[in-house]
């Protein structure tokens, strides 16, 4: 709602709460008479006697003054006399102004909140943080009894306006297959299960760049068994699809809402081929590469 338009509901209002005063007065408070009786000036009374010593004296009694007792007309009474049969019209009348006058005055006060409401979630959305995640590779794709491991460098930065607090950060080695889902899936179930976690105190400030975080990740042997597809083709074997998906969540200091950043990478030898199960990889081997069908969510 533009300033003109709530200038000229003001004015509505106005104009509707001097007429209903107006009504109101009108129906609620009679006029007021003068004192008593009409004084009488230069009017001799006809019924006066001289005294023997030659004064006036008066026989005849005085106009009775206005009392209790004796009240005074009801058209003396009332300032309008002829309201008084238009009195139940006038008051339908009052009432559907103050009708009126509510409605716009709930109207303004949506408005306002309403407004209120978008300033306060256009602050929030121009000084909120952003906190982003770059990866690299940190060392080789390695087997063993267990499973699978990779070292990988995490870097967090808040290119946002305020400071990020109640940070927590957490990657996973996610090995893809026929019958699991797809990286950016996997991803979005992470972050909604770190928001849910809670929050550390721990707090990136506007402009700060983190230093690198080495995480050593795994993958069980056996979820690799049954992801593993089998290459019919020499050389015979089998490989495995892996990537790498994590999520950073976070607080705002503006509107202590809670944001988050996932970010999910294909993790593939720099040949371009998927990684043989079972068979070593070297750290400059191996390549980091934004997900193609969907690299980064933010919220």
């Amino acid at each position: 709602m533009n300033r003109t338009a709530k200038e000229f509901a003001r004015k509505i209002v106005s104009e509707l709460e001097s007429i209903r005063r107006l009504i109101v007065d009108a129906i609620s408070h009679p006029g007021k008479q003068a004192d008593g009786c009409e004084e009488q000036h230069g009017k001799p009374n006809s019924d006066a006697q001289t005294s023997p010593e030659g004064r006036r004296t008066s026989t005849s009694n005085a106009d009775p003054s206005v009392t209790s007792n004796n009240p005074p007309t009801k058209a003396k009474q009332e300032r309008f006399p002829g309201l008084t049969e238009w009195k139940p019209l006038i008051e339908i009348v009052g009432v559907g102004f103050l009708v009126i006058y509510t409605a716009v005055t709930i109207f303004l006060w949506c408005e306002a909140r309403t407004a209120n409401k978008i300033s306060r979630s256009s602050l929030a959305a121009t000084q909120r943080p952003w906190v982003s995640i770059d990866a690299a590779i940190g060392g080789p794709f390695v087997f063993d009894e267990n499973g699978a491991h990779v070292t990988i460098y995490f870097v967090l930065k808040n290119t946002g306006l305020s400071a990020a607090t109640g940070v927590v950060f957490y990657p996973e080695l996610y090995i893809l297959g026929p019958t699991k889902q797809m990286a950016f899936k996997e991803r979005e179930r992470l972050c909604k299960e770190i928001v849910k976690q809670g929050h550390f105190e721990e707090t990136i400030f506007a402009g700060e760049k983190r230093t690198p975080q080495r995480w050593t990740l795994s993958a069980l042997k056996a979820d690799m068994e049954k992801s593993a597809l089998p290459i019919v083709v020499a050389p015979f074997g089998k490989v495995i699809g892996t990537a790498i998906v994590a999520c950073v969540a976070y607080r705002s200091t503006v509107s202590n809402e809670t944001y988050y950043t996932g970010h999910s990478y294909d993790l593939i030898t720099s040949s371009g081929t998927a990684i043989w199960y079972s068979e070593n990889v070297p750290a400059d081997k191996l390549v980091l590469f934004d997900d193609p069908i969907s690299a980064v969510i933010a919220h």
